[in-house]
């Protein structure tokens, strides 16, 4: 009885082992994948973006759905046992050319606390709230108003303590929000010829300092600052930064990436039986 207990505890054990030190790139990255959320946090969205992709190969005769199939069934299925390999498996050349494999199961463990599960699950619901969007569409509308016709634009008030405010503001800039709305402002202004350079220049300064009050204010709702705190922890390491640009390079080319998953998708569907 002894026996078979140690046995039993070192079958766990190895078990255990296995699920941490993933030994390949497409390994650690299904992992990294998994504990990180993001798929699941955008199932919703990426659903969506899928059915219009089929309700298209279907018409276009491209591909017939297999026999009981709808394009929601079909979509879903997809979704739920293929979608996460297929994603893993274009993101392992960029990861194999500048990381290890045991930078992302570093990356993985951290993720896969108690605290940075809890912590994961609420900035995911935060990132997901779509007043956030519907009210930067709105500041953007009538701050562009404003500042093209020589306005101030109004403040967003921020609802949060001093405290609060400068906790989240660590999180925002080491997380890399601030960079990466910082980017996506100015790809926007560069676009906009309606704009003299110093109208742009006040839009870049007015729209960085407001949405991070638009993000703080909703944080309240979502995130704790135990969450903030452990976030914070996790951003800072030197391996959440190198995953971090790694796949900001990727989505860099968001067009030619998201190409390569539709193709991979309509493989699928072409081999489904």
């Amino acid at each position: 009885m002894k026996l078979k207990s140690l046995f039993t505890s070192l079958i766990l054990t190895l078990c255990a082992l296995g699920a941490v030190a993933q030994t390949t790139y497409t390994e650690a990255l299904d992992r990294y994948f998994t504990v990180n959320g993001g798929l699941e946090a955008n199932a919703t969205q990426m659903r969506t973006s899928f059915t219009t992709i089929t309700n298209m190969f279907v018409a276009g005769g491209e591909v017939t759905l297999p026999a009981g199939y709808t394009v929601e069934s079909i979509v879903n299925e997809y979704i739920s046992k293929r979608l996460k390999d297929d994603f893993v498996a274009v993101f392992v050349p960029y990861f194999a050319e500048s990381t290890t494999i045991a930078e992302i199961n570093k990356l993985s463990e951290l993720y896969a606390t108690p605290a940075g599960q809890l912590a994961n699950k609420h900035i995911i619901q935060l990132n997901s709230d779509p007043t956030i969007m519907s009210d930067i569409e709105n500041l953007c509308y009538q701050a562009g108003i404003d500042i093209g016709t020589g306005k101030t634009p109004r403040k967003v008030q921020v609802n949060a303590t001093p405290q609060r405010q400068k906790l989240f503001h660590q999180y925002y800039e080491s997380a890399g929000l601030k960079k990466m709305l910082n980017d996506l402002i100015t790809a926007q202004l560069s676009a906009d010829n309606d704009l003299s350079a110093d109208q742009k220049a006040a839009a870049r300064a007015f729209f960085n300092e407001n949405f991070e009050i638009i993000y703080l204010n909703a944080s309240e709702k979502y995130t704790t600052d135990a969450d903030l705190e452990c976030y914070i922890k996790l951003t800072s390491t030197p391996e959440y930064k190198k995953v971090s640009k790694i796949v900001s390079d990727v989505l860099q080319d968001a067009q030619g990436f998201g190409m390569s998953i539709v193709m991979k998708y309509s493989e699928w569907l072409q081999n489904h039986k």
